[in-house]
């Protein structure tokens, strides 16, 4: 796996996996359009996400690049692409446009927005999971029969991937890794990531200055075993911000598998630690952040750590 799988460019990874912090205050409105979606045969999905949507027609060739899948149409002059930037940006930095319409879909808040850019329509679904994700459909700026297959393939999209077992309130549980939990709530599950807060709530944890919880994200590739060690250094030092300091790291085992540690002060004063192991065709990423009791939640984090078991 190469080091650009995780760096789109310095400026996203300026504060790399925080929660959510901007866009909330957009996606709050008085006029929002509920859609509830199921997977039909129609939906394709979307590789790399644990999404699928339903395409415009038969003629849209799916490629992917990074955290970014492309489906493109050479005829239509048309292209559908979704993106998970791993720093949450504002959707202003995709889009500058004079309005917006506001959904839930599948309890998920979003909105479309379009723009006429340089000959094209764009819209852009901006759905806010723990980490944004964007779904960007473009076409002539004439097509108008395109554009309004495009807006319907975007409000298509339905969810498919791991859901995650809640029977016990200190285990979680998906199909790719189950995880002790020791008390904290799940806010969002699959889509590469999985946020665990104290409350469930990290938006209103914020707001009063805290900054406690703990992530799992998940990657889908393959990387020699040889390397684990190198790309595990290259994973954590794209994850930190320029004026943190990583500790040199130290190899530890979690259930058999062998994991890679480190511990980040960060310029905040806040502490940060991180892990790192493979499966045969996964890379799990472990990150815990504290600025409150730090020293006690560092210890409970790590401990959550090494509960990990990859399925």
């Amino acid at each position: 796996m190469k080091r650009a799988l995780f760096i789109f460019t310095t400026l996203l990874l300026s504060q790399v996996l925080n929660p959510i912090s901007v866009g909330a205050q957009e996606l709050e409105a008085l006029n929002e359009i509920t859609i509830f979606n199921t997977k039909t045969v129609k939906h394709t999905a979307i590789e790399g996400f644990d999404y699928a949507i339903v395409l415009p027609n038969t003629g849209y060739k799916q490629t992917k690049a990074n955290f970014m899948t492309k489906f493109e149409n050479e005829v239509d002059e048309a292209e559908i692409s979704i993106d998970q930037p791993i720093q949450d940006i504002s959707t202003s930095f995709y889009v500058n446009d004079s309005g917006y319409t506001n959904y839930n879909i599948n309890n998920t808040s979003a909105n479309l927005r379009k723009r006429a850019y340089k000959g094209k329509m764009e819209q852009t679904l901006y759905l806010a999971t723990p980490k944004p994700m964007y779904v960007v459909g473009t076409c002539k700026l004439t097509d108008t029969t395109n554009i309004n297959k495009i807006e319907r393939s975007l409000l298509s999209i339905v969810y498919t991937g791991p859901i995650a077992d809640n029977a016990s309130n200190n285990k979680y549980n998906n199909s790719l890794f189950s995880i002790e939990s020791n008390g904290f709530k799940t806010e969002n599950t699959g889509l590469m990531l999985t946020l665990f807060t104290k409350s469930g709530n990290h938006l209103e944890e914020q707001k009063e200055g805290k900054e406690n919880y703990f992530q799992v994200l998940t990657i889908k590739d393959k990387v020699d075993v040889k390397q684990h060690k190198k790309e595990a250094k290259k994973i954590t030092n794209s994850l930190i911000e320029r004026n943190d300091k990583i500790s040199k790291g130290k190899q530890i085992e979690i259930n058999g598998k062998k994991a890679f540690e480190f511990n980040v002060a960060k310029s905040s004063g806040a502490k940060s630690y991180m892990t790192v192991t493979f499966s045969k065709d996964h890379i799990f990423v472990f990150l815990a952040n504290s600025n409150a009791e730090i020293e006690k939640n560092m210890a409970t984090f790590k401990s959550i750590a090494r509960t990990l078991e990859i399925k």
